[in-house]
């Protein structure tokens, strides 16, 4: 049988069956490089089933919103026929709305021409482009004074603006020849050429 001695000094001698200090410390090391791996593998699977269940919650929500959109869809439709038909109906009212009234440009005309004044034509025409119509007025009366206070009436008309006599001169022959009035009226007579714009009719005024 074989034995072993130690000769070292017993101050410097190797306590048997103990680990040392650098076994220790390796030892920890290892564990607590285990422990980190462990804990960033738990973290990476909690983070995968967070990203897997908050996948599968929009996955839902959107075949929610995509169901609710196929049973709103024929609303839709339905309220943008009827927007339609709305914007069409208000241009429809917005052109009737401005339409010249011409009867009621007649009526006005009218009651408005004195009993010494007459008219040989009425023409109705766009004015300067703009859409706005206008009538050209010509006819023939007694007196200057007749054609000027059936301008001033004309004027005070809430249907007329810009009222222009374009002309108004003595003898319907006169006239006749400088082609600007047909008017065959008593010798000694004014022909007259009147022009205005018309605007809306008044609300409640029929035509």
């Amino acid at each position: 049988m074989k034995e072993t001695v130690n000769l070292l000094p017993r101050e410097i001698r190797k306590p048997a069956g103990r680990p040392g200090r650098l076994v220790w410390l390796a030892a920890l090391v290892v564990i607590a490089a285990v422990a980190v791996a462990g804990w960033k593998r738990w973290e990476q699977y909690a983070a995968d089933r967070e990203k897997a269940r908050l996948a599968a919650a929009r996955d839902t929500v959107q075949a929610e919103i995509a169901k609710i959109n196929a049973e709103i869809a024929p609303f839709r439709h339905a309220a943008e026929i009827q927007r339609g038909e709305a914007a069409a109906l208000s241009t429809l009212r917005e052109r009737v709305a401005g339409r010249t009234r011409f009867s009621a440009v007649l009526g006005e005309v009218g009651r408005l021409a004195p009993p010494s004044l007459w008219l040989s034509s009425l023409e109705s025409k766009p004015s300067d482009g703009d859409g706005v119509q206008a009538i050209d007025l010509k006819g023939a009366a007694y007196a200057h004074d007749n054609v000027t206070a059936f301008v001033s009436s004309l004027e005070r008309s809430r249907l007329f603006s810009n009222v222009t006599l374009v002309y108004a001169e003595r003898g319907a022959e006169r006239g006749a020849e400088r082609g600007r009035s047909t008017v065959r009226d008593e010798a000694g007579g004014v022909g007259f050429h009147i022009s205005a714009r018309i605007v809306r009719s008044p609300p409640g005024t029929r035509g």
